[in-house]
């Protein structure tokens, strides 16, 4: 972004790569939901749904495609969006941003631990806060994009 550029938005593939890949994301983790904790819960003799872990596999894929994604956010969103955070119709986009990493966060931590350390004790903990992040998520990115077209509109 050159020096001049009044704003700290992203490329329009970048902001394709993160809509994409969360959408993603959601829709594998809450279609794994709805079937573990519904369909899958009452299945045969309690075993998992046949399509639980392919929307794992699909949830795993989402989430590569998301951590590059965010890493970009990181390096050409972040900064300048920092800066720009210090003007008043832009105040609140760092509050949003925040509570975005903090959800972020939250996931990739939860994720991990769910994969490589859940063990049976963990499990419904973990579960819960990976649940409870994914779904919340959606308030701040949505807010986060709101707040960007009202600040625009004020610049």
């Amino acid at each position: 972004m050159s020096p001049g550029h009044r704003h700290a938005g992203m490329g329009r593939g970048l902001k394709r790569m993160v809509w994409l890949s969360t959408a993603l994301l959601w829709a594998s983790g809450l279609g794994w939901c709805a079937l573990h904790y519904t369909v899958g819960a009452g299945g045969a003799e309690g075993l998992p749904h046949p399509a639980e872990p392919w929307l794992m596999k699909l949830h795993g894929l989402a989430l590569f495609l998301n951590l590059m994604a965010l890493g970009a956010v990181v390096a050409q969103h972040l900064p300048p969006g920092w800066r720009m955070g210090q003007r008043p119709a832009w105040r609140g986009q760092r509050r949003t941003g925040l509570w975005l990493g903090s959800l972020f966060i939250a996931l990739v931590a939860s994720g991990y631990l769910l994969y490589y350390f859940g063990g049976e004790d963990w499990r419904p903990t973990l579960d819960g806060v990976h649940i409870a992040a994914g779904v919340l998520l959606a308030v701040p990115l949505l807010w986060h994009t709101g707040r960007r077209r009202a600040a625009r509109a004020q610049a």
